[in-house]
């Protein structure tokens, strides 16, 4: 999480099917951000079809102005291609389970 992601990369990723991703948009800078993180790992290793995709907003700002990200964090929820959920700012472990059971249940 968090590499210098392309946006033709990015395109790739997202195209495949069946697979949750979480595009956490961040900052070295944004305290809040870290707060995430352990919650956001602590999800992908329990929900084996789900991947968190780290943009680095400073780095990768197309991917955000794509996306119309205004603040950090953001986690954009997104399951064929299609973005299902987006949560701005902090939330808590029970919220973004939540998020997630409830789009995990589309694909089955």
């Amino acid at each position: 999480m968090g590499e210098h992601l392309k946006e033709k990369e990015l395109v790739s990723l997202l195209s495949r099917e069946g697979k949750v991703f979480i595009l956490k948009f961040w900052a070295d800078w944004c305290s809040p951000c870290k707060r995430l993180e352990p919650i956001l790992k602590e999800l992908e290793s329990t929900y084996t079809d789900v991947e968190v995709i780290g943009i680095n907003i400073d780095q990768d700002s197309s991917i955000a102005n794509k996306y119309e990200v205004k603040s950090i964090p953001t986690l954009i929820f997104i399951l064929n291609k299609e973005v299902k959920r987006v949560l701005v700012g902090v939330n808590s472990k029970e919220v973004l389970e939540n998020a997630l059971r409830s789009i995990l249940s589309e694909v089955k």
